[in-house]
C-alpha cells in the first residue's frame, strides 16, 4: 500500500506538471486523506491510551462491604442536619474498624466544625495509633528476631503506608524503611514472592524504574509468568506513556496461560 502510494505520488509530480491546476487539485487530495490517515491511527492510540488510564484507575481491589459501608456513610452525613453529622460519624467508626481515611478526609471540608474536628482529631489518633504499633513491632523484634517478629513489623508499615494518611514526601520516607525491612527478610530468610513483589511496588512508587525492571527481570526468571510481575510492568509502561509496550504485554498476557484476576479482565480484554 505504501509503494503503491510513493509510485502514485510520483507519477501525480509530474501530472502536476503537465496539468497545472487538476494535477495540483489531485495531489493535494491524495497528501491530504495520507495525513489524515496517519493522524487517525495517532488518535485511535492515544484514545486507548486514555480510556486505559480511565478504567485501570477504576480497577482497584474492591471490598463489597466497604463500598456499600461508605454509600451508607455518604448518604447518612448528606442527609442528616449538622446536629446530628458528629453522631453519624461516631456510628460509622464504631461500626467499621477498618476506617477508610479519605471518607474522614472529605469530612474535613464539612460546613459543620464539629464534624470538621471530630474527623481531625480521628485521623490524628489513626496516625498515633501506626506510630505505636510500628514502635511496638521494632521493640518485639530486637528482642526475638524471629521471622515471625519481622514479617508482622513488615505489615505495620505496609498497612500504614497504604493507608492514605501519610503525605507523599512522609510517605517516601516510610516506603524506605518498609524496603529495609523487605530486603532483610530476603537475605536473612531467602526468596520469597510476596516480600519481592512489594518491594518492586515500593520501588515503582519511588520513582526507581531501573530498580524495579532489574527486580521484575529476576522475579520472571526465578518464579516463572506470573501476573503480579505483568500487572507491575504494565503500570510502569503506563507512567513511561508507552502505549506500544502497553499492547504487547497485554498481548503477551492473553496468548500465555496467567491466570488473570476476574477484577482485571476488562482491563486486558480492552486491547483485543
Amino acid at each position: 500500500m505504501f509503494y503503491f502510494y510513493i509510485k502514485e505520488k510520483k507519477i501525480l509530480c509530474f501530472l502536476a506538471l503537465f496539468f497545472p491546476f487538476i494535477g495540483y487539485f489531485v495531489l493535494f487530495l491524495l497528501e491530504y486523506f495520507n495525513i489524515i490517515a496517519k493522524r487517525s491511527d495517532i488518535i485511535n492510540d492515544y484514545e486507548k491510551y486514555i480510556r486505559y488510564k480511565s478504567q485501570g484507575n477504576s480497577l482497584e481491589d474492591v471490598n463489597v462491604q466497604k463500598e456499600l459501608n461508605t454509600m451508607s456513610f455518604l448518604d447518612k452525613l448528606g442527609s442528616v442536619p449538622d446536629y446530628k453529622k458528629r453522631d453519624v460519624m461516631i456510628e460509622f467508626l464504631v461500626n467499621d474498624v477498618d476506617i477508610k481515611v479519605s471518607l474522614l478526609k472529605m469530612a474535613l471540608k464539612d460546613d459543620n466544625p464539629e464534624v470538621v474536628h471530630y474527623a481531625s482529631s480521628t485521623l490524628n489518633m489513626l496516625e498515633e495509633q501506626f506510630e505505636k504499633l510500628i514502635d511496638e513491632y521494632k521493640g518485639v523484634y530486637s528482642f526475638r528476631k524471629d521471622l515471625d517478629a519481622l514479617k508482622n513489623l513488615e505489615k505495620i508499615y505496609y498497612e500504614y503506608i497504604n493507608s492514605g494518611l501519610l503525605e507523599k514526601e512522609v510517605q517516601n520516607s516510610y516506603r524506605n524503611e518498609h524496603c529495609k525491612i523487605l530486603k532483610r527478610i530476603i537475605s536473612d530468610y531467602g526468596s520469597d514472592y510476596d516480600v519481592q513483589i512489594k518491594l518492586a511496588e515500593n520501588y515503582i512508587e519511588m520513582k526507581k524504574i531501573d530498580s524495579a525492571l532489574n527486580l521484575l527481570e529476576e522475579l520472571k526468571n526465578e518464579f516463572g509468568d506470573r501476573y503480579e510481575i505483568f500487572k507491575l510492568l504494565l503500570k510502569i509502561h503506563y507512567i513511561e506513556k508507552d502505549i506500544d509496550k502497553i499492547l504487547k504485554l497485554t498481548q503477551q498476557i492473553k496468548e500465555s496461560d496467567i491466570s488473570v484476576p476476574e477484577r482485571d479482565e476488562p482491563l486486558i480484554n480492552f486491547w483485543r
